[in-house]
């Protein structure tokens, strides 16, 4: 392998800020200055959380400075009101977070975007007004006092020795976050983020994803909380207001979204910059305001993200060794028991879309759906995978009722799709596309990806393996490390497939997958299709190009404005007169 000395050049330079950042200060010893690098360690824990649920997952968070000060208060309380340890206020503090965070985010997370930055601020202000109404537990706006660095036995913490604590939390934090974002659930977060509706096709329930995001954020903002009360020895409500949440958000954007090392650069640009505003301090929000505006149009990567770009640095998934793909079938139904559309159909706002529709589909059969433009065939893929609700008529799935599932349970169910104009994550490698449509099959939990345990590493191999051999069969295992946008379309369209495949399903749909293809293309693309439905997958295809299906359809169905018109074997569908009305018009008088 060719060694790239622009990766090695920022290798070079993120193992020498981490050194630095680490050891320097145990050398330090002006107390105040030590100060600063002991906060700088915590809004490392408690940014990386953040990039969590918005850098990966695009949950716009601007109410964490008040998760901070749930485990900041929870953890004082516990050490000063009843005399418990450190040891053991850290980690209550950090659950009890996690807990208000899952409270907060199962009503929030419904509603997203701007409403779920509405709601976080609401909730950063009732924070504030509930400390201050509670002064026997929070000291209300005298602070909550009295509260000491930790200790073991006989030996007190000085400040040094914090700082060893507080810097070994922030890089076992940064390196359980690498684990999380390198995982099923990085890219699952990374994925709704990209697009939901993909995302939910792709196998993943994008409301427990979201949910998740949000618990790891808060749990690490209540770890963060709990030692910025022990370092400060005293905390008031000032600490905690609604500008702590911009400045944790700004760090966030400075350092760079996404990136490991970007809470730890965010931080210390911010934790620095307020030591040469002290003669303006009054306008030191609006200086922070300007910043956070000149970052998210001029580095909308942050500076991680500009000296990666600046250097050309594509993140490199682990390859292994590649394989042919081999679905795992399920138990074979009976065929006419495979999948059955019954008198389905769909209005929006008045015009029907598919109409009172009866469709049968045999296992291991390439059945296809061929009609004009707007006859409702998309649509009709968009009822069967759940993108979209029937209103009248039920789907069944080898005898279960599928048509009142949502997309994720669906493509639980063996059902795997691709779209009519092509869908991938965008800001995502070929392979960690590929690799979204395993999600649904494997069934670690975030902890057991964060600590890289012995069953979410083979797990996560094999998914490599499997993706590597798809990619294999469809010409594209040399761009598996590339950004899928650098592909032309048809090698998307290609990713596509590859994704869906990985699902295992037992019916794909194929929707117009020759689409912008060139006569090789389309060839090839013929060959793929025939090899997918020799490995037991059916295959239900939808598509305009009237040769291509006909050559490779064992049953074709025709709709026309909604209706199906004709079904059979291709020739006997060609030679049909609404078939060949529908295509070429009839002549009139």
């Amino acid at each position: 392998m060719i060694n790239d000395p622009t990766k090695d050049l920022y290798k070079r330079f993120t193992l020498g800020l981490l050194t630095a950042y680490v050891f320097v200060p145990f050398f330090i010893e002006n107390l105040y200055y030590l100060h600063l690098f002991e906060l700088v360690a915590i809004y490392i824990i408690v940014v990386s959380g953040l990039n969590i649920v918005t850098g990966c997952a695009g949950q716009v968070s601007l109410g964490h400075a008040g998760l901070v000060a749930i485990g900041a208060y929870t953890s004082a309380i516990l050490t000063v009101n009843y005399h418990l340890s450190f040891w053991v206020a850290l980690p209550v503090a950090a659950l009890f977070t996690a807990v208000f965070g899952a409270l907060l985010g199962i009503p929030s997370l419904r509603v997203g975007g701007p409403y779920l930055a509405l709601i976080t601020i609401a909730f950063n202000f009732l924070i504030d007004k509930i400390i201050l109404a509670w002064p026997g537990m929070t000291g209300a706006a005298a602070g909550k006092w009295g509260i000491r660095l930790p200790s073991i036995g006989d030996y007190q913490f000085s400040h040094t020795a914090y700082y060893g604590l507080v810097i070994g939390i922030a890089l076992l934090t940064m390196l359980l976050c690498k684990n999380i974002v390198t995982s099923r659930w990085g890219r699952a977060f990374n994925a709704l983020r990209n697009d939901e509706i993909l995302a939910k096709t792709s196998g993943i329930n994008i409301y427990y994803a979201k949910l998740a995001a949000f618990v790891i954020s808060a749990f690490l903002a209540g770890v963060g909380g709990s030692l910025w009360s022990h370092l400060h020895s005293y905390i008031s409500p000032e600490a905690f207001r609604f500008d702590r949440s911009v400045l944790l958000l700004l760090m966030l954007l400075v350092g760079g979204q996404r990136k490991i090392l970007g809470p730890l650069v965010g931080a210390v640009i911010l934790t620095a910059l307020p030591e040469f505003l002290h003669a303006i301090e009054e306008y030191r929000l609006v200086i922070y305001g300007v910043a956070l505006v000149v970052c998210v149009i001029s580095m909308p990567e942050g500076l991680i993200g500009m000296i990666r770009g600046r250097l050309k640095i594509v993140p490199e998934m682990p390859v292994v060794p590649k394989a042919e793909p081999k679905p795992e079938v399920s138990p074979e139904a009976p065929a006419d028991d495979f999948l059955k559309v019954l008198g389905v159909s769909k209005r929006f706002e008045g015009v029907c879309a598919v109409d009172s529709v009866d469709i049968d589909v045999a296992r291991g059969s390439i059945h296809s759906l061929i009609g004009p433009n707007g006859a409702g065939k998309t649509t009709m893929v968009n009822l069967i995978t759940g993108v979209e609700r029937i209103n009248g008529g039920e789907i069944r799935f080898k005898n279960d009722r599928i048509d009142r599932l949502s997309p994720h349970q669906i493509t639980g169910k063996g059902i795997a799709r691709t779209f009519q104009n092509v869908r991938v994550f965008k800001d995502m490698t070929v392979l960690e596309n590929v690799l979204v449509g395993r999600h649904c099959r494997i069934g670690n939990g975030v902890l057991a990806v964060a600590f890289r345990l012995p069953k979410a590493r083979k797990d996560e191999e094999k998914a490599i393996q499997r993706a590597m051999g798809l990619l294999e069969m469809l010409g594209l295992a040399e761009k598996a490390n590339e950004l899928v946008t650098n592909l032309p379309h048809g090698h998307q369209h290609s990713v596509e497939i590859a994704r869906a495949l990985m699902s295992d399903p037992e019916l794909l749909f194929l929707d117009e997958p020759v689409s912008g293809l060139n006569p090789e293309e389309i060839d090839r693309m013929g060959v793929i299709i025939k090899d997918i439905k020799k490995t037991g997958i059916t295959i239900f295809l939808i598509e305009h190009y009237v040769d291509f299906v006909m050559n490779i359809s064992d049953i074709v169905t025709v709709f026309d404005f909604g209706k199906k018109i004709a079904e059979g074997a291709p020739q006997q569908v060609q030679d049909d007169q609404k078939v060949i009305e529908a295509y070429l018009g009839v002549e009139r008088a």
